[in-house]
Parts: C-alpha cells; structure tokens; sequence
C-alpha cells in the first residue's frame, strides 16, 4: 500500500505538472507567426492596385485605336468605291459618245466639266463634307497638253500629245481631243481629320 501510494501520488503529479500543457493552447512564437502571414500588406494591395489600374489603363487605349481604325477602314473603303462608281459613269458616257468621234471630246465636257451637268463636283454619300464645302467630290478633265504630273499631284505621265497632231504643246484641245486625263478625288472630315483620296485614269475616243 504505501509502494502504490508513492508512485500514484508524488511521482505521477511531478510528471504531469513538468510535461503536460493545457489542451488547444499554441505557443507564443508559433501564434505571432501566423498572425503575420495570414493576410496582405498595404503594401501588396497598393501595388496590385497599381497593376489593375495599369492593365486597364492599357486595354481602354487598345480598344480606341481599334475603333480609329475601323473608322478609317470604313471611310476608305467608302471613299474608293465612290471613285470607282463615278470612272464607271465616265467611262460608260465614253462609249457612248463614241458614236459621234467628232464631238466626243466635247460631249463629255459639256457633261463633265465645269459648265456641265452634272459639273464637274459629285457627292461621296456616307462622308462628311469639309467645312465651307457642300459636295466632297471634284472632277478635273485636262485639256492642256501642257500640264505635267507635278501640277496635277499624281502619276499620269504628263505632258502628251492628247489630240494626236504629233506634239505635246496645244494649251486647249476641249474640243478636238482623241485623249483625255480624268482626275477624280474626294475629300471629308473624317474620324481623325481631313482626308483625301483620288483616282487618274485616260478616257479614249477609239
């Protein structure tokens, strides 16, 4: 009895106080660790902030110049398709003027040119008119064999003989020209400024 008594009592509670700790208690240095790793600075969340913003900041400035872009594509094509239009009226009122090799010259101009009907302007639906302007289309039929490239603004291969007597040199062949140089052009105020497009070709009287 008193061998049971010394090691249930005495030897037991020494153990237990020396070793055993309160169940669910953590230690100081293991709580202060997790409390500094279980959320984010302001730090971290100022930079993430600046990284979202930045994104942003990026995707909006793409997705304007896509939107110039598709603009400016629209507004060429729209242009194009004008001049194409109107060389085809020119070249259809050329064969039909044909008939009369005479006044052929002379038929166009008086469609055409500058005293004509329609006139020498045109209208590019679906594109607005430079400011002070009402018609965004021209028309220039040269009559001068005299004229060069650099006066007109394009490639044409001028000065040429256009009424065929043999010699580039004639200032005004309105009536007798066997050649002319058509230049048509448009211009309109578009989504980022003032723009142009144009196109030269030859109408022929054979």
């Amino acid at each position: 009895m008193r061998i049971l008594g010394s090691i249930g009592g005495k030897g037991l509670g020494n153990h237990s106080e020396g070793r055993m700790r309160p169940r669910g208690t953590q230690l100081p240095w293991r709580r202060r660790r997790i409390g500094r790793n279980s959320g984010f600075t302001f730090i971290e969340i100022s930079i993430v902030t600046t990284i979202l913003i930045f994104s942003l900041l990026t995707l909006s400035a793409a997705t304007l110049r896509m939107h110039a872009l598709r603009r400016q594509v629209h507004e060429t094509t729209v242009a194009h398709n004008t001049l194409r239009a109107m060389a085809e009226q020119f070249q259809a009122s050329s064969r039909a003027a044909r008939d009369e090799p005479g006044t052929w010259s002379g038929n166009l101009l008086a469609s055409f040119g500058p005293a004509g009907d329609p006139g020498s302007f045109f209208e590019a639906s679906g594109l607005t008119p430079i400011p002070g302007e009402t018609r965004n289309g021209t028309i220039v039929i040269v009559v001068d064999e005299t004229t060069t490239d650099d006066d007109l603004g394009i490639n044409l291969g001028m000065p040429r003989d256009l009424n065929g007597d043999g010699d580039a040199s004639d200032t005004d062949v309105a009536g007798i020209a066997r050649l002319l140089p058509i230049v048509l052009e448009v211009n309109w105020k578009g989504f980022s400024g003032i723009r142009s497009a144009r196109h030269a070709f030859y109408l022929t009287a054979y």
